[in-house]
């Protein structure tokens, strides 16, 4: 049998050339991922790397520090995090693991940290799959976490994609916990 080919009319040829230019204006992506570009999303404003916001805990006003990234994994954790930049460092069930990068020999550490944030990655990556499998919060592509995070009280919200620095200038800030949710010592899991 013959095919039948469809003949493009001139309207719809100016209407492709004219979507051409408006894309070739663009500004590329970034580098590296840090959420969707500003003209993705249709806004010219705004942060997807971190920001701060006043808050107050009794009558001491504290800034605390949010980091967003890639919602990877659901749930949300709350423990001290850990710079880890080998898999074989050590890392305890109640940390948070902070890292650059991981690749699949990374699996083993997974099992043994509270909740992952990792700079570069997201939510298709090996670590972000094995997260979800494990049922481990977990956010992707934060810019700055690594130096950032080390040492820090957090609360990775791996439904927002946020990682929120509780213990910013010494002041214990608890955002948003659930009714009977808190800080016990250093380390809570709050929900999974």
């Amino acid at each position: 049998g013959a095919t039948r080919q469809h003949r493009v009319g001139d309207d719809e040829l100016e209407a492709r050339r004219r979507a051409l230019r408006a894309h070739a204006v663009r500004p590329p992506l970034p580098p590296r991922g840090r959420g969707a570009p500003d003209h993705a999303l249709g806004t010219s404003t705004g942060s997807t790397t971190g920001s701060t916001t006043g808050s107050t805990t009794g009558s001491t006003t504290a800034t605390r520090v949010r980091l967003t990234g890639l919602a990877a994994s659901a749930g949300r954790f709350t423990g001290r995090a850990r710079r880890v930049d080998d898999p074989r460092d050590p890392i305890g069930h109640d940390e948070v693991l902070v890292a650059a990068a991981t690749d699949p020999s990374w699996t083993p550490v997974l099992t043994r940290c509270g909740a992952l944030v990792i700079e570069r990655g997201g939510p298709l990556s090996h670590a972000a799959i094995l997260a979800r499998e494990f049922g481990l919060p977990a956010v992707f592509a934060v810019a700055g976490a690594v130096d950032r995070l080390d040492g820090h009280l957090v609360l990775v919200d791996g439904d927002a994609g946020t990682v929120d620095v509780l213990d910013v200038l010494g002041v214990l800030d608890e955002p948003d916990l659930p009714a009977g949710g808190g800080i016990a010592g250093d380390a809570q899991e709050v929900t999974r």
